[in-house]
C-alpha cells in the first residue's frame, strides 16, 4: 500500500476532479498568492488525471504557490508541428514581465504525447517541452516529478541574458526525466 503525502501547512486549494482545461486554468488563476508562512497549495488529488492540449501557465507576478501532485497525472494531448518553435510547454512558470518566486512543483507524472520519443523518428522542436521556467524565476523547486514522452526537452530554463541573470535559487531534484 502506497502512502500519499499531504501538505502539513499552508492554505489548501483542491483542484476539482474532472475539471476541463478551461476550468483548470480558471481555478489556478483564482488561487491567491501565498506568503512565506502560509503558502497557497494547489492539490491535484491522487489517482486522477488532468488532460490538457495547452500549457498550465503560471503568469508573471505569482509567488508562494505550491503545485502538489503526488499520485496525480497531467496528460498532454498536443502534437508537434514541424518547424513550430514556440517554446511551449506542458507546465510553464513565466517571470517575463515581473518575477515569479517561491513556487514549487511537486510529485506529478507529466506525460507528453510524443509516441516516437527516444527513437530515430523523434523530432519536435521546442513546442512540447515538459516544464519551462522563463524570465525572472527565483526560489523555484521542482521535485519528485516523472516527465516523459515530451517532444523536446523534459526541462528548460529560458530567457534573455538580462532575465537569466536574475534566475536564482532554482532547485531541481529527484525528478525522473524519460522518453518512455
Amino acid at each position: 500500500q502506497s502512502v500519499v503525502w499531504r501538505p502539513t501547512s499552508g492554505t489548501i486549494h483542491t483542484m476539482p476532479v474532472g475539471a476541463n482545461e478551461a476550468a483548470q486554468d480558471s481555478f489556478i488563476a483564482s488561487v491567491p498568492n501565498g506568503t512565506v508562512t502560509n503558502p497557497s497549495i494547489i492539490v491535484f488529488p491522487a489517482g486522477n488525471t488532468w488532460t490538457r492540449a495547452n500549457s498550465i501557465n503560471l503568469p508573471s507576478g505569482r509567488n508562494h504557490i505550491i503545485f502538489w501532485g503526488y499520485g496525480a497525472k497531467i496528460n498532454n494531448t498536443r502534437t508537434s508541428t514541424s518547424g513550430n518553435n514556440t517554446r511551449d510547454a506542458i507546465i510553464k512558470f513565466s517571470g517575463e514581465s515581473s518575477p515569479v518566486h517561491h513556487i514549487k512543483l511537486l510529485g506529478f507524472e507529466i506525460a507528453g504525447s510524443h509516441v516516437n520519443a527516444g527513437t530515430s523518428n523523434a523530432y519536435g522542436y521546442d513546442n512540447g517541452i515538459g516544464i519551462v521556467l522563463s524570465g525572472t524565476t527565483q526560489d523555484i523547486e521542482v521535485a519528485d516529478n516523472h516527465v516523459h514522452h515530451t517532444f523536446s526537452d523534459s526541462f528548460e530554463i529560458y530567457g534573455d541574458e538580462s532575465e537569466l541573470q536574475h534566475a536564482l535559487r532554482i532547485n531541481l531534484h529527484h525528478n525522473l526525466l524519460a522518453y518512455a
